[in-house]
């Protein structure tokens, strides 16, 4: 005689929570996603299966069998100085999909102009010589500087490696005294415009 089971499984699909947080930082910084996982505020220890997205677009897919999100990502130039959505897929077979999105908030970076005083004699020429550093060493980008000479526009010129170097001849004429050498380079994507001031000695 055959025996038949008309009982009912019931199958709960669980909800996940992911709890995380807004991120600050600069223009193409590294920058460190942390979140956590939850079933009904309890920590999880089964294997979850995660996707990390920036404006919608998969930077990285990982696996947590604690809970614990931790991932160090590298931002590159794409991602310019504005507030951009980044978004923690999560799922796993007992699980509903659950995703949540935080704000990451990208500033541009201020760099530096380090330059010295220079002193000199009338009909000779001169090397204006300075650097555009962050955290004492030189950008790697190029970017654009404009040099006066109490308030005179000696040039505008296009630096790489912020290394700035311009050659002047001082005129014979030129009368002995104190003079504002001003180096501003440009706002990019990147960097805010910073402005440097300097002066030029001209003696007999």
């Amino acid at each position: 005689m055959k025996s038949t089971w008309n009982g009912t499984i019931n199958i709960t699909i669980k909800k996940l929570e992911i709890q995380s947080q807004n991120i600050k930082t600069l223009v193409k910084k590294k920058i460190t996603i942390n979140a956590q996982l939850f079933d009904k505020n309890n920590k999880i220890n089964t294997a979850v299966n995660v996707a990390i997205k920036i404006n919608g677009k998969t930077i990285t897919t990982l696996k947590t069998s604690n809970g614990i999100i931790n991932y160090t990502y590298q931002l590159t130039g794409k991602y310019s100085a504005k507030t951009h959505n980044l978004t923690i897929v999560a799922s796993a077979t007992q699980y509903k999909r659950s995703e949540t999105t935080v704000k990451l908030i990208i500033n541009k970076q201020y760099p530096q102009i380090k330059s010295q005083n220079i002193t000199v004699k009338p009909n000779t020429t001169i090397h204006i010589k300075a650097d555009i550093q962050l955290s004492n060493k030189n950008i790697d980008e190029t970017i654009k500087v404009n040099i006066k000479l109490s308030r005179k526009n000696l040039c505008t010129m296009n630096v790489t490696r912020g290394k700035i170097d311009y050659k002047y001849m001082i005129p014979s004429d030129f009368k002995p005294g104190i003079y504002e050498i001003l180096i501003q380079s440009s706002e990019t994507y990147i960097y805010h415009h910073v402005t440097m001031y300097t002066t030029l000695k001209v003696v007999n």
